[in-house]
């Protein structure tokens, strides 16, 4: 009757602790929803034709500067402006052996006003690169895809006509909707410090060709990387290459446009096989892996640096190169704090062959958060690196195990 008594106890109180703890988050969660989803005023924008026809303009540039792959043929009349904003990109794609057959960047302006007789605008820019690549097995045509947020200045210079002085791209990093509880302790960076920027941009530059970590006969994984790689691949590409709900799959919850990363990471993972784990209600206990306890998001499933504690424990292991497999992780540090505070996954990576003779392996990434589908390793990391150059990378590899 004792031992009954105790465990009935322990559940119950297991049952308030997550009640209590999930209203003050559930609110948090439910503002930064709303701060997402506010109505934006684009009056300005949409009522200035001249305005309309220099961001077209604009856009029409920065298209050039992708398509202009090599210093000889990059046209004379391309803005430097497009140039600084996108060429370094465009490099990451030579540099990795892609040739850019065509680029498209669609855009949607989410706010406008008006500073004097001129005007600022926060613009979302999805880009499409359509690209060839020699591989192993011969010549391949891809893409890929990513939507980042600039903030544009545009500069009246006549009564009909704007120019473009200022182009901002919004940084990437991301606030966690499930956030730390108070008595979460950061990494101890000595033992776990992941890579710098510098050390992944030279691992990616590198022609050593003994990595990645392969599967060994008599061995199966821990999560099927394909499996996981495909969901990602699935859900980042049309029709779901946004960051809006509709492009999610509804039978997970979702957190807002700017808060959905590790989410995503974990619906990746559990499509690759990796079961859900409940031992209680509590949603910060660390055992537990599941999108949602007793109403609340689960610490592990949605929290970048619980998920990342609980991957390296379970299903992959830390590994010292950021050119891993499909299906491989990598966690990021934004702010070199010790603790994770974005996710994102390999989505495919291979060997490619360069003009020059030498043979590269490109690993190539998909998330949400924003929206990225099967981008250049080596493009997320020079944008990142532009973005905040103190970050830290985290890898994990797929974990493989006797069978």
């Amino acid at each position: 009757m004792r031992g009954y008594t105790q465990k009935t106890m322990s559940l119950l109180a297991s049952f308030i602790i997550a009640i209590f703890f999930s209203f003050p988050l559930t609110i948090a969660a439910t503002n930064a929803s709303q701060l997402d989803s506010q109505s934006t005023d684009t009056t300005a924008f949409d009522s200035d034709t001249a305005a309309q026809k220099s961001l077209t303009d604009y856009i029409k540039q920065l298209e050039m500067v992708y398509e202009s792959d090599n210093n000889s043929d990059r046209e004379s009349n391309i803005n430097s402006l497009a140039e600084d904003q996108v060429g370094y990109l465009r490099d990451t794609y030579i540099n990795s052996g892609m040739h850019i057959q065509n680029a498209e960047i669609d855009t949607k302006v989410l706010t406008a006003s008006r500073d004097g007789s001129d005007m600022k605008i926060a613009t979302e820019m999805t880009t499409v690169i359509t690209y060839e690549y020699r591989a192993e097995d011969g010549q391949h045509t891809d893409y890929s895809s990513s939507t980042d947020i600039h903030n544009i200045i545009l500069k009246k210079i006549t009564g009909h006509t704007y120019t473009i002085t200022s182009d901002t791209l919004v940084p990437e990093e991301e606030t966690d909707v499930a956030s730390s509880p108070s008595s979460s302790a950061p990494l101890d960076i000595s033992s776990d410090p992941g890579l710098t920027s510098e050390q992944v941009l030279t691992q990616l530059n590198s022609t050593d060709m003994s990595l990645p970590p392969h599967p060994y006969a008599g061995a199966k994984p821990v999560v099927e990387p394909q499996l996981s790689a495909d969901y990602a691949l699935k859900w980042t590409a049309p029709p779901y290459d946004g960051d809006e709900r509709e492009d999610y799959n509804s039978d997970y919850p979702y957190n807002g446009e700017l808060h959905d990363c590790t989410n995503f990471l974990s619906q990746a993972v559990h499509a690759g096989g990796l079961q859900y784990q409940l031992y209680d209600y509590d949603p910060y206990n660390s055992l537990n892996w599941k999108p949602t306890i007793m109403f609340r998001n689960g610490y592990t499933w949605h929290n970048a640096e619980a998920s990342y504690q609980y991957m390296k424990k379970n299903a992959y292991n830390i590994f010292d190169d950021i050119r891993m497999d499909t299906g491989s992780l990598i966690y990021v540090d934004w702010s070199n704090s010790g603790k994770m505070s974005h996710a994102l996954m390999i989505t495919s990576a291979g060997r490619i062959f360069l003009e020059t003779g030498e043979i590269r392996f490109v690993p190539n990434i998909s998330q949400k958060s924003r929206n990225r589908h099967n981008e250049p390793l080596q493009t997320y990391v020079a944008r990142a690196v532009k973005e905040n150059p103190n970050l830290r990378w985290h890898p994990l590899a797929t974990r493989w195990i006797p069978l």
